[in-house]
């Protein structure tokens, strides 16, 4: 570091991989990934019906 400050040199960094991964894994890549997202449309659509007052509450 010395030489590079009396010489007024550029440092460049050494980059080396580690590790590298492969492409993110999503929900729908998985087998059951297509059941996970009509589950979470129906809790969506019911969540939407509850906040504008279609499904009344069972007493």
């Amino acid at each position: 570091m010395e030489e590079v400050i009396q010489n007024d040199a550029d440092t460049v960094p050494k980059i080396t991989t580690v590790l590298e991964y492969g492409r993110s894994r999503l929900v729908a890549d998985k087998e059951e990934g297509t059941e996970i997202h009509e589950r979470i449309g129906t809790l969506v659509d019911l969540a939407t019906t509850s906040r504008w007052g279609v499904l009344r509450e069972r007493k």
